[in-house]
């Protein structure tokens, strides 16, 4: 019977101690870092390389894009002046893209799908006739002018193909009719 007595207090012992129940662990939602933007516009007068040779931007020519879409500018970017600025293909190394007719930053980025979203930068060598494809940065709409006797648009650009092939800095191009 003492047997059953000890085993009796023994099992109201053991179920009478009751375990500290662990509080549940917080839960953290984590949220990501911002990413930092994939450009940085330099304060400078546009300039860079293009296969490798110092290319600097002294005018450019907007124009309504090529294709009849009137929501885009056609944009061409040359290392000389001239009379005509509206000129379409001078003999020189040249900057082309086009972009729309609004002020904001467009990043750039090559989408076969997604054509509306895509935005490019050609860097034209005239030599090598060779056009490289500048996917990496971005362009920002700084201003456009319509209303002034000289209409133009004010420009930031970023445009990388590769170390040898990239163009940054500001610039102002007038508008063409």
């Amino acid at each position: 019977m003492r047997y059953w007595l000890f085993v009796f207090v023994l099992f109201i012992s053991a179920s009478s101690c009751k375990k500290d129940e662990e509080p549940e662990p917080e839960v953290v939602e984590i949220t990501p870092a911002p990413t930092a933007p994939s450009y940085e516009f330099k304060s400078q007068n546009l300039q860079g390389k293009i296969e490798g040779k110092e290319w600097r931007f002294i005018a450019g020519a907007a124009k309504n894009h090529s294709f009849g879409d009137s929501t885009k500018f056609s944009i061409n970017l040359y290392t000389e002046t001239d009379s005509n600025i509206c000129r379409i293909f001078p003999d020189e190394d040249r900057v082309l893209f086009s972009i729309p007719k609004k002020e904001e930053i467009f990043e750039l980025n090559l989408s076969f799908s997604a054509t509306e979203d895509s935005h490019t930068i050609t860097l034209f060598d005239v030599e090598a006739t060779n056009n490289l494809i500048a996917s990496e940065g971005a362009v920002q709409v700084v201003k456009i002018d319509s209303t002034s006797g000289s209409p133009t648009v004010e420009l930031k650009i970023d445009a990388r193909y590769n170390e040898d092939n990239f163009i940054n800095g500001t610039c102002k191009v007038s508008i063409c009719n």
